[in-house]
């Protein structure tokens, strides 16, 4: 029952992400240019990158400290990859206000996950990973359906997809291992 509590708050912030989640996953192809896209993606592998480092300072099990150095390289090369794409296209830093409102509520989950330590951390941790990447999944193909097939900001998106995916993935099996060790 008292983890259930100390989960509670980690659970309304995720949900508090449920109607950002809904713009990006239905409207955002739609509504943003590439440049507010490639923004978006960048914003959110920045906050991976912040919580990542979090993690790599306080998570108590191998798994999670491993994940989050995983997570390290491979935003890491996203951000870079993105960043060299949206130049060679030319494109304008353009932060549309969704990239804004996602940067503030990783502001509240890395103050919530601050407040946290051992095993509630790293539970936490994994929770917020698993709905993050999933949103970042969908947004990505959303997004990769709304250019031609061959565009490279399509290519870019879909091995970003394939990148959220076994990044999910990987938070999936993680959580059932910090489940088995209680």
């Amino acid at each position: 029952m008292m983890e259930m509590v100390r989960l509670l708050p980690v659970a309304v912030l995720l949900l508090s992400l449920l109607p950002s989640c809904a713009l990006i996953q239905g409207a955002a192809p739609d509504i943003m240019s590439e440049a507010q896209l490639v923004s978006l993606f960048n914003t959110i592998d920045r906050n991976e990158l912040a919580g990542a480092a979090v993690a790599k300072q306080k998570a108590v099990s191998q798994p999670v400290r491993d994940y989050a150095d995983r997570l390290m390289r491979e935003h890491a090369a996203l951000l870079s990859e993105r960043q060299q794409l949206a130049h060679g296209l030319d494109l304008p830093i353009d932060k549309p206000q969704l990239a804004s409102k996602l940067d503030g509520l990783n502001d509240r989950l890395l103050a919530d996950l601050a407040t946290r330590s051992g095993m509630d951390f790293d539970r936490a941790y994994i929770n917020a990973q698993i709905t993050k990447h999933e949103q970042a999944l969908a947004l990505a193909r959303n997004s990769a359906n709304s250019f031609t097939a061959d565009s490279p900001f399509s290519q870019h998106l879909l091995a970003g997809a394939a990148d959220f995916q076994a990044h999910s993935a990987k938070a999936r099996t993680i959580h059932q291992q910090l489940l088995r060790s209680r």
